[in-house]
């Protein structure tokens, strides 16, 4: 038994056997791939090609790029049922209104329990959250060169703090100071003690 169409009561059939098993009594209907896919070869033959269309589709867009998911409607007063049997029935690859046809799916069971997916914000990615490596390493770079304050990107103030909190510090007898790097190899801050009657910063390198 597999997905079929009654053109008299525009009623569209899907059989238990035509779904995919989750777990235990949860099944998936998959409406793009399996749903949509299977009535429209039902409406290419030549029995279902004289007939209006139980579909309206709009495919995956990309704005901005963020792809959204696609739409899949019931359309020209068709409805579907299900196998009378109890089970509970997901929907998925698409929003969609089969759940809510005409306020209700008109013939389902009465122990058929469907389940909707829709979302205003669904989009489709490729796996996971659909961020890359890529994505990741660009947010990071635009983080650390931004900047701080002054001149100063983000990237340098943590140069300057590390080599502050945890650099060695070169006391000269002139009162100048040296704050390295944490590998030693750069003078992070330069500046004079006595100047001012305390600290006074002369140069600094976040390089």
């Amino acid at each position: 038994m597999a997905i079929s169409i009654d053109f008299a009561t525009k009623v569209i059939t899907v059989p238990k056997a035509d779904l995919t098993l989750v777990s235990g009594t949860l099944f998936e209907l998959p409406t793009e791939t399996k749903f949509r896919a299977d009535v429209n070869a039902l409406m290419d033959d030549e029995i279902g090609i004289v007939f209006d269309d139980p579909i309206s589709h709009t495919t995956e867009t990309t704005i901005v790029g963020t792809t959204f998911a696609r739409f899949i409607e019931l359309i020209n007063g068709y409805s579907i049922t299900f196998e009378n049997l109890a089970y509970s029935v997901r929907m998925i690859e698409s929003n969609n209104n089969l759940f809510d046809v005409d306020g209700g799916i008109l013939n389902a069971s009465g122990n058929v329990t469907v389940v909707g997916q829709n979302s205003a914000g669904l989009i489709s990615v490729t796996s996971g959250s659909g961020v890359t490596q890529q994505d990741k390493d660009d947010i990071e770079a635009q983080i650390f060169a931004h900047i701080y304050e002054g001149t100063e990107s983000f990237q340098g103030y943590l140069r300057l703090a590390r080599a502050y909190a945890a650099g060695d510090i070169a006391q000269l007898p002139d009162g100048t100071y040296k704050i390295k790097s944490i590998d030693g190899a750069k003078d992070r801050i330069e500046g004079d003690d006595t100047a001012n009657s305390g600290r006074d910063v002369t140069a600094t390198d976040v390089t």
